[in-house]
């Protein structure tokens, strides 16, 4: 029994400090500064969207130049396709035996 009001005494003593700028609604303890988002957060969330962006940005050029690779040998492979198929059609027509 003593235990028990020892520990409920301890967690009364916890919760009648509600720090420097005491109980705020909606936002808990701590004040109004953490209510309105105060602090220097900004600025560290501005530089942290900033490096994101430029990541974004970089990934993109990256895929853009990987697409410019594959689309070209593509490109390249369908021409020389092409190629073949116009070296047969110069030597004639184009028979094709029938089953037997």
């Amino acid at each position: 029994m003593a235990e028990r009001s020892a520990r409920r005494e301890l967690a009364r003593a916890g919760r009648d400090d509600d720090g420097p700028g005491g109980y705020v609604p909606g936002a808990g303890r701590g004040g109004e500064d953490s209510l309105m988002g105060g602090g220097d957060d900004f600025q560290a969330a501005k530089a942290r969207e900033a490096r994101r962006g430029e990541s974004a940005r970089q990934r993109g050029l990256a895929r853009t130049e990987d697409l410019a690779q594959r689309s070209a040998a593509y490109q390249a492979k369908e021409d020389e396709k092409l190629a073949g198929l116009r070296a047969l059609l110069s030597k004639g027509p184009i028979t094709i035996a029938k089953r037997a």
